[in-house]
Order: C-alpha cells, then sequence, then structure tokens
C-alpha cells in the first residue's frame, strides 16, 4: 500500500503566488487579511486590494519566509477604512526585463458589514 499523498506531493504543481485566504466569493471582515505561499524571486511581491471598478485602495509589499526555488509562506494585514463591499484582492510579482505584472491572482470578495 502506498503512504497517503500530503500537500508535499503537489508542491510543484502550485502556481508561484498561492493565496489561501481569502478564496473567490469568500466573506471577510476587516482588517482584511491575506495568507498563502509563494516561490518568487526573493520572497518579494505585492498585494493589492481594489473596488471591482478598479480603483486601488491598498497596496502591499509582501516578503515570503522564502524565496527562489523554494516555497514560503507570508501573511499581510491590510487595514482599509469604509471599504465598499465589494472587493478584488490582487497578489502578483513584477517581471525583472520590463516590470510587468506576473503571476497575478485575483480573488474577488465581498466585505461582511
Amino acid at each position: 500500500m502506498s503512504p497517503p499523498v500530503g500537500r508535499a506531493d503537489f508542491e510543484a504543481q502550485a502556481p508561484p503566488i498561492l493565496v489561501e485566504h481569502p478564496l473567490p466569493g469568500d466573506h471577510v471582515s476587516m482588517p482584511l487579511r491575506v495568507d498563502g505561499t509563494a516561490d518568487v524571486f526573493e520572497g518579494q511581491f505585492t498585494v493589492d486590494v481594489e473596488t471591482t471598478a478598479g480603483k486601488l485602495l491598498a497596496r502591499r509589499a509582501v516578503t515570503a519566509s522564502a524565496g527562489t526555488g523554494v516555497r514560503g509562506s507570508f501573511s499581510v494585514t491590510v487595514p482599509l477604512h469604509t471599504p465598499p463591499r465589494q472587493l478584488v484582492v490582487q497578489a502578483y510579482d513584477r517581471s525583472a526585463k520590463d516590470g510587468a505584472r506576473i503571476d497575478l491572482v485575483r480573488i474577488a470578495i465581498t466585505r461582511t458589514r
């Protein structure tokens, strides 16, 4: 019998930035907490919170516990003052070549009252 399959067995298939909280469609309270794992250059990337129309409400620089070739965990708290009910969290890295957003993760969420 084979040993049970665990999370480590799938690390190679995970995207460079994996947001584990919040998940798409989640109802969240403030301040907003964004958690997950990442395997990006020097463990550094960005988390933005925007309106559904694309207006930037907050931007946070994030550093995971490891980087470049090793998946590290991250957790960032984003305080928002009177945000709209519908929000979009975007986590992304920047291309060293041209500064374009890469490894973009977009998550639509709803703020609880």
